[in-house]
């Protein structure tokens, strides 16, 4: 995974000297022709869950109950300053049988999603099917500093390394146009990056509105930006901070207007849309934004990093002070890495997101992240969440711990995820005699991860322990699942920087 990659690779903050990183050659482009072309790394995955579909961060292809086999190749060329990247997903679902949470149900009723109207259905389909996705294929010009493409490549927005709230690699990559600095631009002070898109989201086969079996589907357009900015001294050496900005709505009958492209630079609060039925704010656009700042410190290798983001709009300053925690999200992280020799690095790594809906949601309606009450599909492109892994109203705490070295790297990891606190607060307040504290859906993961170098080959294993309590809200419905996930990959030729 491209983005994995690259996330990988920026977080070894031990050491200012490239040299020193013993990964450094692992994240280099595989193969350069004599006259500007080349292969990308191929690589041929198989994941195995034995009990139900367990998927975070997996990009076009969500693993499905028992068998998913993935292959990924591609090349790429250069002609002038026009790049041409193919790099297509190809992958076999074997999609077995589990009861989902509205077994009750018949048809595709069954396979929705439990809670909601979103695209995120618990399986899609009945049978094994195939998946042939673009995968991280675009067409890119860079000139005078500045880079345009077009393509599906994956987007992450924000320095969080398990979740992100706005821009992930856990939906595939939806369809963009995309405007950004190809490099930092340094103004004295400190440097700017920025990044402009407009893409169109794409349905899952699967998604089904309750009550109507055959929804009609418009399309849906999306708008967003995400622009950084690093001081130069001050003392405020490695800080980063951050903002961005998406806009999602259905495409009106008469087209696209040309302001729709601009969303963005509209003002975050809007007492138009407020009235006394209407308290959320709530119109046909739905607007999620982040701030979010990493600080890292190279010489301790010591790096902190936040996200806090609001879903949709305030009413006006006012509203904004009176409900500060209305519609928030937020992940806080951190990560120590320890370099006790010269040849390997010892990461330490913390992170917490939470979606769960705000404290005054009895008294004041509140969507839940990435829902909405007009563009019924959701944040989502092709049934997956297009933010954070663990989906609306959610959250999670996550340990883990990674060794890297020449040879490799090996890890370990432990994480606690409560399934959506909104549906089960909505619930509780609908039946508070039936629907207590004791009926909370949790999820405790413990997941182990190797990765070895042989030459151009890496041979890569992961293995998660899940133990599901009171799955689908059910008193003591306690599940476990157990998911493998190994890994070849290759690499052509001999490396050179990207």
């Amino acid at each position: 995974d491209p983005a994995a990659d690259s996330a990988t690779a920026h977080r070894n903050p031990a050491s200012d000297n490239p040299a020193a990183n013993p990964w450094q050659a692992r994240w280099l482009r595989s193969f350069r022709g004599p006259r500007g072309y080349g292969l990308t790394p191929a690589s041929a995955r198989l994941v195995y869950n034995s009990n139900w579909p367990e998927s975070r961060n997996d990009g076009a292809v969500a693993p499905g109950r028992h068998l998913t086999q993935i292959i990924d190749v591609g090349a790429w060329a250069q002609i002038g300053p026009v790049e041409f990247t193919v790099r297509p997903t190809i992958a076999w679902v074997q999609n077995a049988y589990f009861r989902p949470a509205n077994w009750q149900r018949e048809g595709d009723a069954a396979l929705r999603h439990p809670w909601r109207s979103l695209d995120l259905p618990q399986r899609f389909g009945n049978d094994a099917y195939w998946v042939v996705d673009p995968g991280q294929s675009e067409v890119r010009v860079e000139a005078k500093g500045v880079s345009a493409s077009f393509g599906t490549t994956s987007l992450w927005w924000g320095p969080g390394v398990r979740n992100s709230l706005l821009m992930s690699n856990n939906a595939a990559g939806f369809p963009h146009l995309s405007i950004a600095s190809a490099r930092p631009v340094d103004v004295g002070f400190g440097r700017f990056e920025g990044q402009w898109i407009f893409g169109r989201l794409q349905s899952s086969d699967d998604f089904v509105m309750p009550g109507d079996p055959a929804p009609d589907d418009p399309g849906r357009y999306l708008t967003g930006a995400v622009a950084t900015f690093s001081p130069n001294g001050w003392g405020l050496k490695g800080l980063t901070l951050g903002a961005a900005r998406v806009f999602y709505a259905l495409v009106p009958e008469d087209g696209i207007a040309l302001g729709d492209y601009f969303l963005i630079f509209q003002t975050p609060d809007n007492d138009d849309l407020f009235s006394e039925p209407n308290t959320v704010g709530d119109d046909r656009r739905d607007q999620l934004v982040s701030l979010f700042a990493r600080w890292v410190f190279p010489e301790s290798g010591f790096e902190l990093w936040t996200e806090w983001g609001r879903n949709d709009h305030n009413e006006n300053l006012r509203d904004y002070f009176l409900h500060a925690e209305h519609t928030q999200a937020y992940t806080l992280g951190l990560q120590k890495t320890l370099e006790p020799n010269e040849e390997t690095l010892i990461s330490l790594l913390a992170e917490l997101t939470h979606l769960q809906g705000p404290a005054d949601a009895g008294v004041r309606q509140a969507e839940s992240w990435y829902d909405h009450s007009f563009v019924h599909h959701g944040y989502t492109q092709r049934g997956q969440v297009i933010g954070a892994a663990i989906g609306p109203g959610s959250n999670s705490q996550f340990l883990g711990v990674d060794v890297r070295m020449p040879w490799g790297q090996a890890g370990a990891w432990l994480e606690r995820r409560v399934n959506d606190r909104d549906a089960y607060r909505n619930f509780a307040l609908e039946d508070p005699e039936n629907f207590g504290y004791w009926r909370i859906d949790a999820m405790r993961t413990v997941g182990l991860n190797l990765r070895i170098f042989q030459g151009n080959w890496d041979l890569g294993a992961e293995a998660w322990y899940t133990r599901n309590f009171n799955r689908y809200f059910a008193f003591e419905s306690d599940q476990s699942n157990y998911r493998l996930d190994f890994t070849v990959r290759r690499r052509w030729g001999s490396d050179v920087e990207r």
